[in-house]
């Protein structure tokens, strides 16, 4: 058992290494052309000034993304994303051991387990990854994520061990670092901030039936709550996003019937985008079961059919990771214009959660009753069996990626030198298409035939060409 747990160990480092690898076979396209021109010529802090004022109310992740675009290489910045990427999965590996802490003891080895869940999130979410990873002006996205799922991790953790028995001091200062941050958590993402504040709405209805009062704890959630608020309504009520909304059709129309159909439409297109994510997160919650070794496991087949206040509170547990997924696409039910692949990577993230943990529950409501305290050595088998065929498969998948993208990079290459001449300044240049397999993970958006498309406009200026087309 040693001698496979150190084989799947070692693909497990491969599989880690190979997310943030791949960031530096990419390319810049579209945003990142105009951003880095705007940094040429203003700086940072007028960049999001004007994109707070005219474009987006982000501005924290504004300010990230372009001290980044300023002072770091293009394949460095995608290297930091990826980095975000990953430590989503260690955040959620994190949050499921803990939430699980009382039910099962948890092995001490976390290394296969994080790249189990980075293979799945990265293949599961190959709707958008191309934008929130490995592409320079997008990959913020895993950023605001990583900012996200930390939040959460770090509520859960302190309202569960127990905040009355802190000293006075010290629950001082854990309440204004948590107001603070959920502050930032609020000012990250407008669809982000709906399912932080479920999530606060779950934890309060949970701390309200274990104490049968508001608690500190309850206090603390409360003040989180309003402090996500805070920094929601800082991006929500920019003048930004206002301009921007004038831009979209049918946006802010308060009629019940098309907020409905919004909010539908989004979350259609949302569980579009996660057909292999869930399958994928059923898979990872088996392979963390096959893992955990039951402890003081109270669940029976019993109690989880007969309506009591414990079977209410295993409910909420499980469900509040839902809720917070169908809270993020309520801004879309009034802008259904913004909604994106991109923008569902919280949606997916939190929909993964319950999955994940759901699975896990379901198989120890079946399973666990009727072990004993040592779990059968088959389903350690079937867990390291499943968890090195999806390592694999990601490494497979990922290799072929890399292979594909450095082909394209090298025709990049050559376009881009090729623009950067001197001779080329002021003049009309026009440019071949990039040829060859495009791998889902470095997707982009090519320039156009039409040399007014604002991708067009944005290279020429990059460049100093009168214009570009695509031939």
């Amino acid at each position: 058992m040693n001698d496979v747990k150190t084989c799947v160990s070692v693909v497990a480092v491969a599989v880690i290494v190979s997310v943030i690898l791949l960031s530096f076979i990419t390319w810049q396209w579209a945003d990142d052309f105009s951003s880095d021109s705007k940094l040429r010529s203003q700086t940072v802090l007028q960049c999001v000034r004007y994109a707070y004022r005219q474009w987006d109310g982000r501005i924290f992740v504004g300010l990230v993304g372009s001290i980044f675009h300023r002072y770091l290489p293009h394949d460095c910045i995608l290297a930091f994303w990826s980095i975000f990427f990953i430590l989503v999965a260690v955040m959620i590996n994190e949050i499921i051991c803990f939430e699980f802490s009382a039910a099962y003891s948890i092995p001490p080895a976390k290394l296969i387990p994080v790249a189990i869940l980075t293979a799945a999130l990265w293949y599961g979410m190959k709707s958008h990854i191309s934008e929130t990873i490995y592409w320079a002006s997008g990959g913020w996205y895993s950023l605001i994520n990583f900012i996200g799922i930390l939040w959460c991790y770090c509520l859960i953790r302190i309202v569960h061990n127990g905040v009355p028995y802190m000293r006075r001091d010290k629950l001082f200062l854990i309440a204004v670092s948590l107001f603070l941050f959920s502050i930032l958590a609020g000012m990250c993402s407008q669809n982000l901030s709906p399912g932080l504040v479920a999530l606060c709405s779950i934890l309060f209805v949970r701390s309200l039936i274990i104490n049968r009062r508001i608690d500190v704890a309850a206090k603390l959630i409360i003040l989180c709550m309003i402090a996500v608020l805070i920094g929601a309504s800082i991006v929500i009520f920019a003048p930004g996003n206002f301009v921007r909304a004038a831009r979209a059709p049918n946006s802010f129309q308060f009629d019940l019937n098309i907020l409905k159909n919004n909010y539908v439409y989004t979350l259609k297109s949302y569980l579009n985008f996660c057909l292999v994510l869930v399958p994928l997160s059923v898979i990872v919650g088996t392979v963390y079961f096959c893992f955990l070794s039951p402890a003081r496991i109270k669940l029976t087949r019993l109690s989880a059919i007969i309506i009591s206040r414990d079977s209410l509170l295993g409910m909420l547990e499980r469900i509040k990771w839902l809720v917070a997924a169908l809270a993020t696409i309520v801004p879309f039910a009034l802008v259904p214009w913004f909604a994106s692949s991109r923008s569902s990577i919280f949606f997916m993230t939190f929909l993964a959660i319950f999955i994940i943990e759901v699975t896990i529950s379901f198989l120890g409501i079946l399973f666990v009753p009727d072990m004993s305290k040592s779990k059968p050595g088959c389903l350690y088998a079937i867990g390291y069996t499943a968890g090195l065929c999806l390592l694999i498969f990601h490494l497979c998948i990922i290799s072929s990626h890399m292979y594909y993208a450095a082909n394209i990079k090298k025709q990049m290459k050559a376009r881009y030198d090729y623009l950067n001449k001197v001779e080329n300044r002021g003049r009309d240049v026009v440019v071949r298409p990039i040829s060859g397999v495009i791998p889902f993970s470095t997707r982009f958006t090519e320039i156009s035939p039409d040399k007014t498309n604002w991708i067009n406009t944005a290279v020429a200026g990059y460049y100093h060409l009168n214009s570009i087309t695509l031939k």
